[in-house]
């Protein structure tokens, strides 16, 4: 990395808080899951149309869904980790693995519960892929996670932040 971009990196880093650090990171990871979601909606549907048409997609068109998707976990997940280590008492430091892979697990299961549901509710889910209405599906998961963009960002505005000892403020 250049001088230069590594200055560019680090500036806003020096200029935030090391404390909102996590949280922002999670809350990015979020913005980015959601315009995943945005994403895999529009290709599904723009698939749809080309199939209709008999003619055939490139797999490349998955690409911008899956940079998306692999940079909201990367983010995310880096968040988490952060938080639990700068948040929590020295007494749980032990235990922050267990509870970051508990979370996620959670995460995991209404991921399947979701799916679930919506096959239960609706006829989205086909035998076939190409009669499936996966679009619908994945702008019920941009709402979902809009919903759950919203909660977060209330949660963690009334959050009571411990100081990091490594604040350092703008310079």
């Amino acid at each position: 990395m250049s001088a230069s971009a590594s200055y560019i990196y680090a500036l806003p880093v020096k200029c935030i808080s090391r404390k909102y650090f996590a949280l922002i990171g999670i809350g990015i990871g979020m913005v980015l899951s959601v315009l995943c979601c945005v994403s895999a909606a529009i290709l599904e549907a723009q698939r749809l149309r080309v199939i209709r048409n008999h003619r055939s997609m490139s797999v490349l068109f998955l690409l911008p869904q899956f940079v998306l998707v692999g940079a909201a976990d990367g983010i995310t997940n880096g968040g988490i980790q952060r938080f639990l280590r700068d948040q929590v008492p020295e007494s749980m430091y032990g235990v922050q693995f267990y509870f970051r892979n508990f979370v996620l697990g959670l995460g995991s299961m209404a991921g399947v519960l979701s799916v679930y549901v919506v096959g239960l509710v609706s006829d989205w889910f086909q035998q076939t892929l190409n009669k499936s209405r996966l679009d619908l599906y994945y702008w019920t998961l941009v709402g979902l996670s809009l919903i759950n963009l919203v909660i977060y960002t209330i949660v963690a505005s009334y959050y009571n932040y411990k100081e990091s000892p490594l604040d350092e403020g703008c310079t």
